[in-house]
């Protein structure tokens, strides 16, 4: 099987290139900007991803895509127009890769979107299923929700089937962003404030997101599904913080301070989008994998924290 991964160069990209898996071979496509990236296979090196792009030799021999490229979304963006942003690179230009992978020929196209097409918080007891009702709040999730509609009505009568991923927050060797602050300031043995937070939060090892994309490359029943993805035993961000502290030796305290009091600090300081992550529930069934696929989470939250730190000693 040959399979093209586009954003190949990211955290979830390397991550699957760096696992070898028999009868898969893969045509990474990056930015020409990338750097240090080793072309050990047929790589691809592209200006942008956009309407405009000619996908035609790119998809020679293909049969199968992991659509990874796109606008990232972060927290903070300033004065950009986000609309234009995420239309310009995650809507028409994932357009135009399935609309030229259809007459290419390519027979499964895995597009990975976001937990946030169904929303950004749950309650404890009622988690996100691939059935709820889609509840997008930001250009970013929209711009996802749109591609998801656009796959499943592009690929109504053709011969290529889609497969949409809905991950959460994904942590591991390589992490960047928040998640990667996090685990540096906890090896700092710098305090926070989290210790009498009582959520629950399910978060994606990549080990068992590289794990489920390459079941989902060949099994028949991933074809033309919606799948949740997550480590499945959510925990909440007071547990989050013990199992770091544990992975990197911190004797960082975690100061119990109440949720309401939290909430009131972000607000203060214009990151209320911070209190719904760090102190909101957000719970991803995946008994669908299991139920459908025979899936299981393979890699523990221990392991993979463990390897995220060795990585920030490495560098």
């Amino acid at each position: 099987m040959k399979v093209l991964i586009t954003g190949a160069n990211g955290f979830i990209g390397r991550s699957i290139l760096s696992t070898n898996i028999n009868g898969i071979s893969y045509r990474p496509v990056v930015r020409n900007t990338s750097e240090n990236f080793q072309n050990l296979h047929d790589t691809v090196f592209l200006n942008s991803i956009s309407s405009e792009t000619d996908w035609s030799e790119i998809l020679e021999n293909i049969d199968a895509i992991i659509h990874l490229a796109g606008r990232a979304h972060v927290l903070r963006e300033g004065d950009i127009d986000l609309s234009s942003e995420y239309k310009k690179v995650n809507v028409d230009g994932t357009i135009n890769l399935v609309k030229q992978s259809i007459l290419a020929g390519v027979k499964r196209f895995i597009f990975m979107s976001s937990i946030k097409v169904n929303g950004e918080t749950t309650s404890k007891d009622h988690p996100f299923t691939p059935e709820d009702k889609e509840n997008p709040r930001d250009p970013y999730s929209k711009s996802k929700y749109v591609v998801e509609k656009e796959l499943i009505r592009l690929t109504k009568r053709e011969k290529m089937d889609y497969v949409i991923l809905r991950p959460t927050l994904v942590y591991g060797s390589g992490v960047k962003a928040n998640f990667l602050s996090l685990v540096q300031w906890i090896k700092k043995n710098l305090p926070l404030p989290f210790g009498a937070v009582r959520n629950l939060r399910s978060f994606l090892a990549v080990g068992n997101l590289v794990d489920f994309i390459h079941l989902c490359l060949k099994h028949n029943s991933a074809a033309n599904q919606i799948f949740l993805v997550s480590d499945g035993a959510p925990i909440s961000t007071s547990q989050l913080v013990e199992k770091i502290k544990l992975s990197t030796g911190s004797c960082s305290l975690n100061i119990p301070i109440n949720s309401n009091l939290l909430r009131m600090i972000f607000r203060l300081i214009g990151r209320k989008e911070l209190s719904w992550r760090l102190l909101d529930s957000m719970v991803l069934d995946i008994s669908k994998n299991k139920n459908l696929l025979g899936w299981k989470p393979a890699t523990l939250i221990e392991e993979s924290l463990k390897l995220t730190s060795e990585n920030l000693d490495n560098k």
